[in-house]
């Protein structure tokens, strides 16, 4: 049996939850989809 516990301090902060890509607020999340959509969402 594995076990991993995981804490830390809440940030307050708005979530914007789709799929795998969570960000703070529900445009930043519509501009993530477009990046992955057009190849632009992992930044070197």
């Amino acid at each position: 049996m594995r076990f991993l516990l995981v804490s830390g301090q809440p940030l307050k902060e708005p979530v914007a939850w789709h799929g795998p890509i969570v960000m703070n607020t529900q445009e930043e999340l519509i501009q993530a989809f477009q990046e992955y959509q057009n190849g632009s969402f992992l930044k070197h």
